[in-house]
């Protein structure tokens, strides 16, 4: 017949077993807010200490602590300074390149037509330069005026195309120019990075 076990010991030992990593990591920060609390009144008794120095000593600690964290402080302020202003010319910049880059939107497709036009010297479309493009190959096409509807006719590949009248087509043509202008719709060149010079 077994003999029963120590109570004692089965129950430490099951507390190890199930519990022991709890009880390690609690003794581990007991450890480390005694060292804490140890060092802090320490550190107070060092800090409140009245010790004696020498006159230029204290005047050395005066004036030259003060004039370290002004220079400190004013060279961040500077720092700080100069990359703001760095940053608003980079998005300055940027902005009038926005802004201007949509002078070489100069051809799109629009209609079934391929088409070509010029900006005035405000920037603004210039619609006595916008000239149909024959989207197959690439020549300027011929108009005809009919009732209500505009023939355009290819010399080159003999293609014609037949849309609304000319009227409400040229000013279609100028509000879809216009609007993808506005919402940056349209393709917009590449830039290379830039080098710096050797």
């Amino acid at each position: 017949m077994k003999k029963p076990e120590n109570w004692i010991v089965e129950h430490v030992t099951k507390t190890l077993a199930g519990e022991g990593e709890k009880w390690i990591v609690g003794l581990v920060l007991f450890a480390i807010g005694s060292v804490l609390f140890v060092l802090a009144v320490w550190l107070w008794g060092w800090l409140s200490e009245v010790v004696e120095v020498y006159r230029w000593h204290y005047w050395i600690v005066a004036l030259f602590c003060p004039t370290v964290a002004f220079a400190a402080g004013a060279g961040v302020i500077v720092l700080l300074h100069r990359l703001m202003i760095r940053e608003r010319v980079k998005a300055q910049q940027a902005q009038e390149e926005d802004q201007l880059d949509y002078l070489d939107y100069r051809d799109d497709l629009f209609f079934d037509l391929r088409w070509r036009w010029n900006y005035d010297g405000n920037g603004a479309i210039d619609p006595y330069s916008i000239k149909p493009v024959c989207p197959t190959c690439d020549r300027f096409l011929q108009y005809h005026d009919g009732y209500g509807y505009v023939t355009f006719s290819c010399n080159e590949c003999g293609q014609s195309i037949k849309q609304q009248g000319k009227p409400e087509l040229w000013n279609s043509v100028i509000l879809e120019i216009a609007h993808r202008v506005d919402k940056g719709l349209y393709p917009r060149p590449s830039r290379a990075p830039s080098t710096p010079n050797n």
